[in-house]
């Protein structure tokens, strides 16, 4: 009977020696696109390679009443897109649009080909009250107009506490987002098809939860279908925005639909 167990033991030790390795696996396909520790405190603009500046050709908001400067305008509002202390972590650092940061466009470079039939995009995000953000990917090299999205979710408290994703012409509301609570989100991008998957978790969604309007789960991107690359990670907001928004452990896999936690399984902080 001793063989037969060791035999057991034997057994269950190299699968968990293989489910591991699986896991690792996974985690490494993806690459970091920004963690925001080697970056210094303050304006994100000219820093690892981000680019964030006031839409001032925006005129109908940078300059409306509705902006937190009213119509002084969102010129100098750039400066408030910075990297900050993580409010949850001081031993961490975010990427942060701060309050009153309207109007204001970020992006880095990155690339999808338009053949790819599977990447995954990661971030990890939090506000801390009324904000108005958007985030997701972009065809345009220069991106800094709405139309510029393709992969788009938005948070915007003023109609909604709920994240609301991009499906071809409209925003649609998908799940809840609670205020002062860290989520994790996956992009599962198919640039050749011209659609993706979001996948969320924190929250009331302690588990990752695949979002779903209607029982739809693929959207179709912004501009519809288009033979272009992704090449950059796009961020605007528009007002009113007058709380914090908080993004960290951006990684990309451009090679699989990769659902595992490029974190390393930390909780969605706090």
């Amino acid at each position: 009977m001793k063989p037969n167990y060791l035999r057991v033991i034997s057994v269950l030790a190299l699968t968990v020696l293989v489910s591991l390795a699986a896991a690792s696996l996974a985690q490494a396909q993806f690459v970091a696109i920004d963690t925001f520790e080697k970056g210094k405190l303050g304006p994100l603009d000219g820093q690892n390679g981000w680019t964030s500046k006031a839409g001032t050709h925006d005129k109908a908001h940078c300059y409306s009443k509705e902006n937190a400067n009213g119509e002084a305008g969102c010129d100098a509002n750039a400066s408030r897109v910075e990297i900050a202390v993580d409010p949850t972590d001081p031993n961490n650092h975010v990427l942060q649009y701060s309050a009153k940061a309207e109007t204001v466009h970020t992006y880095k470079a990155i690339n999808i080909p338009n053949s790819n039939t599977a990447a995954t995009l990661f971030f990890r995000v939090r506000r801390t009250g009324e904000v108005n953000m958007n985030w997701g990917t972009s065809d345009v090299a220069v991106p800094k107009d709405w139309p510029d999205y393709e992969v788009q979710l938005n948070m915007q408290i003023v109609d909604t506490d709920k994240l609301r994703v991009r499906d071809g012409n409209r925003l649609v509301e998908a799940a809840p987002f609670e205020a002062n609570t860290w989520y994790k989100t996956w992009f599962v991008i198919n640039n050749a098809e011209d659609t993706y998957e979001v996948l969320v978790q924190g929250g009331a969604s302690p588990k990752m939860t695949q979002l779903s309007v209607g029982g739809k789960t693929k959207f179709t991107f912004r501009n519809g279908s288009a033979a272009n690359d992704l090449v950059n990670i796009f961020l605007r907001t528009t007002p009113p925005h007058t709380a914090d928004f908080q993004f960290d452990d951006i990684y990309l896999d451009t090679s699989s639909r990769n659902l595992s936690d490029p974190t390393g399984g930390a909780s969605a902080r706090r």
